[in-house]
């Protein structure tokens, strides 16, 4: 299935393999101009990363983090 719209994924840094809403906001990415059927998209974005105490870190991208894309029926943005 195809998107039309443009949508924001986010990236994390977590302390686990989950997101929770104790994980630390690193940065928003914005993409633009939708995507057609199979096709995919990669971005890169440069951040700062907080200091934090010893241990195993992950980073989690949540993609349309808004919910602006329609995913199935009723979710999302209307057509």
């Amino acid at each position: 299935v195809a998107v039309f719209g443009d949508w924001t994924d986010a990236v994390y840094l977590s302390a686990d393999d989950g997101w929770d809403i104790n994980d630390v906001l690193l940065t928003t990415v914005p993409h633009t101009g939708g995507l057609t059927q199979s096709e995919s998209y990669s971005q890169s974005a440069t951040v700062p990363v907080p200091g934090t105490l010893p241990g195993n870190y992950y980073i989690i991208v949540r993609a349309d983090l808004q919910n602006q894309e329609k995913e199935g029926a009723g979710e999302g943005a209307e057509p």
